[in-house]
């Protein structure tokens, strides 16, 4: 499985250990600025990230990498795209083993969501919509800064006709050129579909689909893994959504 990943925007000033503060937890190094809003929740933000860990591996039953985490975070978009070249507000970088984000009073992307996308890296790497669907699963299946239910915004866009057929999601390319755009609807879609899969088929299922589909393969062939693990995707796809609708 092909491990590449897209950073032809990505820059590496970011390295420079003059920039930062340093500190260490069991797993994790955390470099942050002096007198800013993460030294100050300094020990908040460690103390959620051994928590997230222990919860990402427990439940889905990873090995410990005994590679710790890179975490650096910025204090404004500004600083994080001069640095990295990404003014998003997190992001997972593979082949670094680091993790880059903005915190301050307002903005703070921390938990399982970013760890996730590391700590399954033996797993490989899926397409898109199943790789943010495992990370929204381990992040509680909320969204948004008032960490509202995902089923809220998943039925709010199918009301709006923003949740086109499930199928379309099995392209990578698909996910790459609209995810973005309708990030408040794909990622609780995302979030809620891994979830009930899990659910109803059990994680080893869900851990070899996960391990089969390929950015490489074509729509039609990560469904026929999909059905060839879980059965007819309409037939799945329409409980789903019974049960979105239901909630």
């Amino acid at each position: 499985m092909d491990m590449t990943q897209d950073l032809k925007n990505y820059t590496d000033g970011y390295k420079d250990p003059n920039l930062w503060k340093v500190f260490e937890t069991e797993h994790y190094v955390f470099h942050y600025v002096k007198n800013s809003v993460a030294e100050r929740e300094l020990g908040y933000i460690s103390e959620t990230q051994e928590k997230a860990h222990a919860k990402i591996t427990k439940t889905l039953g990873l090995e410990d990498m005994m590679k710790k985490i890179k975490y650096y975070i910025y204090q404004s978009e500004t600083d994080k795209k001069r640095l990295m070249g990404d003014d998003g507000f997190a992001q997972a970088i593979w082949y670094d083993h680091s993790i880059h984000i903005v915190y301050t009073e307002d903005i703070k992307p921390i938990g399982e969501h970013e760890d996730v996308h590391l700590l399954t890296l033996p797993w490989g790497v899926a397409i898109g919509f199943f790789q943010e669907g495992l990370a929204e699963h381990m992040s509680g299946c909320v969204w948004g800064k008032d960490r509202k239910p995902s089923e809220s915004f998943v039925r709010n866009g199918l009301d709006l006709k923003k949740i086109p057929d499930l199928k379309h999601f099995f392209s990578h390319a698909f996910w790459m050129e609209n995810a973005e755009q309708n990030i408040g609807y794909y990622y609780p879609l995302a979030g809620t579909f891994t979830q009930f899969l899990i659910g109803k088929f059990g994680l080893e299922k869900y851990r070899k689909f996960y391990m089969k589909i390929s950015r490489e393969n074509s729509r039609e062939e990560n469904i026929k893994i999909f059905e060839e693990i879980f059965g007819d995707l309409n037939e799945t796809a329409e409980n789903y959504f019974k049960t979105i609708l239901a909630v």
